[in-house]
């Protein structure tokens, strides 16, 4: 919360006599894997738009790893993460590339909203601060698995509800 603070008063002395408006966008039963939704979007708050891409961008090829905080469960350690999330140089982390492309798409598409809407000054990415960013358990999707000798499993697929609560700031 004390990042965020301080990031919006960079903004507002940047850009003086600047508004700040949240705006929140709900994403329902999203095809994603939990837990490295959760720690990718914990790793991001508090960032700009621009900077948030970047991090992405990095991730999909692989060139930095997202910390994982994951219980009784072994994960490899990385040598590379996202700046200014921790101070270590090795831990725990994965690459999550499909968790990343999508949140790539829905930040374009937050990003093409604003430049639609024809709202002035929110057209640069930097004037957009993810301000927080969760995700939670949607429903199960179960489906059918036919096995030999007539028997039958259950796959069972768990959806994810994604909300992401973006801070405007508007240049006046």
């Amino acid at each position: 919360m004390i990042e965020l603070k301080k990031k919006i008063e960079k903004v507002k002395k940047e850009f003086k006599g600047a508004e700040i408006t949240d705006f929140s966008y709900t994403l329902k039963n999203v095809d994603l894997p939990l837990k490295q939704i959760q720690n990718l979007l914990k790793n991001l708050k508090n960032l700009t738009l621009e900077e948030i891409t970047m991090e992405l961008f990095y991730v999909t090829k692989k060139l930095k790893a997202v910390p994982m905080l994951i219980h009784k469960s072994k994960c490899p350690h990385r040598k590379k993460f996202i700046k200014n999330v921790r101070n270590v140089n090795s831990g725990p982390g994965k690459f999550p590339v499909k968790c990343a492309t999508r949140l790539l798409k829905v930040l374009k598409y937050i990003a093409s909203m604003n430049k639609e809407l024809g709202l002035t000054g929110y057209d640069n990415s930097k004037l957009l601060i993810l301000k927080e960013a969760y995700a939670t358990k949607g429903s199960n999707i179960k489906s059918a698995f036919y096995r030999a000798f007539g028997r039958m499993s259950l796959k069972r697929k768990q959806k994810v509800h994604l909300t992401l609560k973006v801070a405007r700031v508007k240049v006046l």
